[in-house]
């Protein structure tokens, strides 16, 4: 009885230690595409404002 209670244990600490690193390798993910967009956004905004800005300087 107390090999398998030991067995469970193990099992149980296995499947929680696979699942926490499953989810935290999730919440990196999520953060790094956040961090992407944002990025991107921000580099998108930045093409278009030098774009305007020549475009203005070409039509003066």
């Amino acid at each position: 009885m107390t090999e398998d209670g030991e067995d469970g244990d193990d099992f149980c600490w296995i499947f929680c230690y696979w699942v926490g690193l499953a989810l935290l390798l999730l919440l990196l993910l999520l953060l790094l595409l956040l961090l992407l967009l944002l990025f991107s956004v921000g580099l998108l905004r930045f093409v278009f404002m030098s774009c305007g800005r020549l475009g203005v300087n070409l039509s003066s």
